[in-house]
């Protein structure tokens, strides 16, 4: 008789993390490094250099940021197999190539929640990603810095529609929930 489980299997074997050296990006780094030490993960830390986004580097090596981002992932990364990419091109085309080349379960990147007319002029790298991955995407909201990255997220927000694809979407959400020691929240429309 073949064994049943009473959990939904996730398999976090390879994770994401897209880093544009901001706080928002800083929190969903060490949110990727807790997720990849608990499941054994492979990190990938992605960073993608557009036009739009050397002027932000350049402007964060001048603060120091991009230093102490590294420095603070460095820490975190003791005992987790790991691999930098530095690419440059537009970030929703990048990161859905090393999705499918480097095979990942699970993409992780901060948002920083803008609404209205600035979300119009300055987009949304987060939902562009969220829309074009093959896989689940995991974002860091700017108000989560309360919580403790090593345990995981204290709610996961599962968004879904009524498409038949929707289903896998929810289980998934359900034993990322699950893996993580996260409560679940719906959202349906």
């Amino acid at each position: 008789m073949p064994e049943k489980h009473t959990s939904l299997d996730v398999k976090l074997d390879s994770v994401l993390v897209a880093t544009d050296f901001s706080t928002v990006s800083k929190q969903a780094v060490l949110y990727a490094t807790g997720i990849a030490r608990r499941h054994n993960s492979k990190l990938f830390i992605a960073h993608v250099v557009t036009s739009r986004s050397e002027n932000a580097l350049m402007e964060g090596w001048r603060a120091g940021q991009a230093e102490i981002t590294a420095q603070l992932i460095a820490n975190r990364l003791d005992g987790i197999e790991h691999e930098l990419v530095v690419k440059s091109g537009q970030v929703g085309d990048v990161l859905s190539r090393l999705i499918a080349e480097k095979r990942i379960d699970l993409v992780v990147v901060g948002t920083r929640g803008r609404t209205g007319v600035l979300k119009a002029l300055l987009g949304s790298v987060a939902e562009n990603v969220f829309r074009r991955a093959s896989c689940p995407v995991l974002t860091v909201g700017p108000n989560i810095s309360s919580q403790n990255p090593e345990v995981g997220p204290e709610r996961i927000l599962a968004a879904t529609g009524f498409a038949a694809h929707s289903v896998f979407g929810v289980r998934y959400a359900m034993g990322l929930a699950q893996a993580l020691h996260s409560s679940l929240l719906y959202c349906m429309w």
